[in-house]
């Protein structure tokens, strides 16, 4: 929000972030409510921090994955010689 000099009214400032409307259990919502007041963040920050960290967890295991899956070929192919 802005303040506008002309007339001291308070202007909403449009976002370029999209939207989105979910319908989530109760439950769940206390939960975020909850975790997004003990983090100081918005309820906004706290769900999109959440998500973000689940799909780095993912990249993350995507990775161990496939580094695992190289050590594997590696000893395969070392015991084929």
């Amino acid at each position: 929000m802005t303040n506008d000099c002309n007339t001291g009214n308070m202007l909403v400032v449009p976002r370029a972030d999209p939207q989105i409307n979910i319908r989530i259990p109760a439950a769940l919502k206390a939960k975020l409510d909850e975790a997004s007041a003990a983090s100081s963040r918005t309820l906004t920050g706290e769900v999109v921090r959440r998500l973000e960290d689940s799909f780095k967890a993912d990249d993350d295991a995507m990775q161990r994955m496939e580094a695992r899956l190289v050590a594997l070929e590696k000893a395969v192919f070392k015991r084929g010689k």
